[in-house]
């Protein structure tokens, strides 16, 4: 029996090793690989829902209690509409602290437009509804075109104030006698939710100033880090610098954007959020040099830059830069740098000195100077206090691209949507076709500036059908199940968590905004908390017809075409180059000294790289817009080119302000070779066909070498400290100009290449 028992035992020890070597096996172990995998990408696009991260968590529940005590204050009260309260909730909740403060503030500004246009339309036009629908679809048309001109949350205002007038206005339409009540009703809604969300969010937050402080100085930080990181690349000649330059510039469009609402957090008596711009100005403008510096070494056939003292000490100063900068002490950083600008500023050429060797180290003292002026500005960040006004008075606004052709097509649209369910109305008698034109007006006048408008009209669509069918679950399963508030905001409160959720994930937040405005008005809450099933289909067939026929309004009536709006944007992009150099010189008095010229052309430069970086990123956003396929090579060439044309209207600008007449005066020869070449730039935007272009362009590069060569022969005999520094700026802005319009010859191809019956689609 032992030796039995002993046998057993050795059998069932050797099964367990055959088991446990099977399940180490190669193959087994790629199978359970495959197999998690496959059920990691099944459950990634529900992770929101499944894992959410505590913020998103957080957010929902702030947002669902505020919601819910603006609905039971509002029903307390007894107003009419008390689901208003909680849309008015859902449309200004922000992730961000600083961007639901903006959107509740410009929110009560478009809804005060609105209210007070409503009034007017419902006084001048009380009985006459074919003037009334036309006059409401064109102010909301206006209010379309408007919000495709600003920015921010200054588009919603104008989206806010076109769908409030509908609101107020078709509400009042069969009693015209009591639209002063409901215009009051809406205001109270929309201050009442505010309100509440304010409370609410104001108790989820602890010291939201220094937390915006602090961020704002992390991410800058990580900007300058990076930065330093792109020019030792790009004195290396490392591979994939001009991926790393477009990452760089996405992300000081990124954070640029968002620096508004992180000065509504930091509160209004600090001016750091002024600071941060003029960084990231600054910042941009090393990214173009670094453009123009990688270009001209291209086209040297030169990898890297020449052995000189000055590459070593940059060198230097570039490898110390990034601890300096996380250790906070910029004092230091700052006296290097200026010490290695004032070696590349010396005028130590000798004869042996090339003219690339010259136009390289005038662009390394450039580019130096502007990373002295990003690192002051970082530093005046960290000092700049709150409740110290008048410790610094520093401004520093931001520049805006604007695209009134978009504006325009964009305000027909709305228009002609509007007057369209208008007329659905008047010649069905639908019951709630009234309903069915305000939330045209609504997503209409919502989805105008978006550059995706198309993809987000269908995410209306979704989120509006996801709404329908919560709003059954409450209707018809939930809600009758309760008698008090405390039960009726327990089965409410489920359903709006999970759209805050959806609204806290940047793949679901479209369908999820339009998730949180429907979901109310399906359910219709009443102050008697009671539900009404046939009102529930007849407000879920107009909300979804709604939504189907905004769909369909932005697929077919101009419709956004990436091609057109391209070749439009790049079209701009070359006469802006050639305004800056047709416009007139200043006055002489502006430049009478070489530190006045200086300072000058520092401020133009900031101005033009700030109009620049919006324009930028609309490019990109476009380019990168859901739905839209540009090919790599395409896409390589419009953003090479927009960031070309950055760097040569910098050159142009340098140009002229070198040609400003201070003694001693400079050669006769070259200031009439440079005044060729800018009418040469300013011929670019006279002609329309390709073969006219082509040749202008070509002409323009032969007016840069020209120039080039002159000022080149002009610094050979010249003796005068003054005027060779000044001819050394001319060479190299002429020599950068010629390089830079060698690189437009694609950028030029570009537009015909967008040419085409078919837009640029999948």
């Amino acid at each position: 029996m032992p030796n039995k028992a002993r046998t057993l035992d050795d059998g069932g020890l050797q099964a367990a090793m055959a088991f446990t070597t099977h399940l180490n096996a190669p193959t087994t172990h790629s199978a359970l690989k495959k197999m998690l995998e496959a059920l990691q990408a099944c459950f990634k696009p529900w992770a929101w829902l499944l894992a959410p991260s505590w913020p998103n968590v957080l957010f929902a529940v702030r947002t669902t209690a505020a919601a819910l005590l603006a609905l039971g204050l509002a029903m307390y009260m007894e107003l009419d509409s008390p689901g208003w309260t909680c849309i008015t909730v859902w449309a200004v909740a922000a992730p961000s602290r600083g961007e639901t403060v903006s959107k509740a503030r410009w929110r009560l500004m478009g809804t005060a437009l609105g209210t007070t246009m409503a009034l007017t339309f419902t006084a001048l036009l009380p009985q006459a509804p074919w003037l009334f629908f036309p006059t409401l679809a064109g102010w909301a048309g206006i209010c379309a075109g408007m919000s495709t001109l600003s920015s921010n949350f200054r588009a919603y205002a104008w989206s806010l104030s076109g769908y409030t007038c509908a609101i107020i206005a078709l509400d009042a339409a069969p009693n015209a006698n009591h639209v002063f009540s409901f215009a009051c009703g809406r205001a109270t809604y929309v201050v009442l939710g505010i309100v509440c969300e304010a409370i609410l969010g104001s108790v989820f937050s602890i010291d939201r100033a220094s937390q915006a402080l602090r961020a704002t100085t992390k991410n800058l930080q990580n900007i300058l880090s990076g930065l330093n990181l792109i020019i030792r690349d790009v004195m290396i000649n490392q591979p994939g610098t001009e991926d790393a330059m477009e990452r760089e510039i996405g992300a000081v469009i990124t954070l640029g954007r968002r620096l508004e609402f992180a000065g509504l957090e930091m509160g209004p008596y600090t001016h750091a959020i002024d600071h941060a711009r003029a960084m990231l100005a600054a910042v941009m403008m090393i990214l173009t040099r670094c453009f123009g510096l990688a270009l001209r070494l291209r086209a040297l056939g030169r990898g890297t830059l020449p052995d000189h003292p000055i590459t070593a000490a940059l060198q230097q100063l570039l490898a110390e830069a990034k601890m300096d900068l996380l250790h906070g002490d910029v004092a230091p950083l700052l006296a290097d740098i200026r010490q290695v600008r004032s070696l590349c500023a010396q005028d130590h050429l000798t004869s042996d000195e090339t003219p690339e060797a010259r136009v390289i180290r005038t662009g390394l003292a450039d580019m130096l100077g502007d990373l002295e002026l990003a690192i002051a500005e970082f530093s005046a960040i960290e000092h700049a206090r709150p409740h110290v006004p008048e410790q610094d008075k520093f401004r520093f606004k931001h520049a805006l691209w604007r695209d009134p052709v978009q504006a325009l097509s964009n305000g027909v649209r709305a228009f002609l949507v509007v007057l369209a369910s208008a007329l659905i109305y008047e010649v069905t008698s639908w019951s709630m076709g009234m309903r069915l034109v305000t939330m045209v007006s609504v997503i209409s006048c919502l989805f105008a500036p978006r550059d995706d408008a198309r993809a987000g009209s269908f995410s209306f669509v979704k989120g509006t059908i996801c709404a329908t069918l919560a709003g059954w679950l409450l209707v018809f399963v939930l809600l009758p199940m309760t008698s008090v508030y405390e039960a009726y905001a327990l089965a409410l409160g489920s359903m709006m968590v999970l759209g805050g959720l959806a609204r806290a994930n940047p793949a679901t937040a479209d369908a999820a905004a339009a998730y949180g405005f429907m979901l109310t008005l399906v359910y219709s809450p009443n102050n008697q908390m009671l539900t009404n099933e046939l009102q529930y289909f007849n407000m879920a067939s107009a909300l979804i017809a709604s939504a189907l026929m905004s769909f369909m309004a932005f697929h077919i009536i101009w419709p956004f075409d990436t091609r057109v709006v391209l070749k439009r944007a790049l079209r701009h992009i070359i006469l802006d180059v050639v305004h800056l150099a047709s416009a007139p010189m200043a006055s002489p008095i502006a430049w009478s000294s070489r530190l006045a010229r200086r300072r000058a052309l520092q401020h133009a430069e900031r101005v033009w790289i700030m109009h620049g970086m919006d324009r930028f990123a609309r490019i990109a956003n476009r380019l990168h817009a859901q739905g839209t396929y540009v090919p790599l090579q395409l896409q390589a060439d419009i953003l090479n080119g927009t960031l070309a044309a950055l760097t040569l209207g910098m050159n142009v600008m340098r140009l002229k302000s070198a040609l400003q007449p201070i003694t001693p005066a400079l050669p006769p020869a070259v200031v009439a070779r440079c005044k060729s070449l800018l009418r040469a730039l300013a011929a670019l935007g006279r002609f329309r066909t390709r073969p006219q272009r082509e040749a202008a362009l070509l002409h323009a590069e032969e007016r840069a070498v020209a120039a080039t060569k002159a000022a080149q022969n002009a610094l050979e005999v010249e003796t005068q400290p003054l005027v060779r520094r000044t001819l050394t700026d001319i060479l190299a802005a002429c020599v950068l100009i010629e390089t830079l319009l060698k690189s437009w010859e694609s950028f030029f191809k570009v537009q015909y290449s967008l040419v085409g019956p078919a837009p640029i689609t999948p």
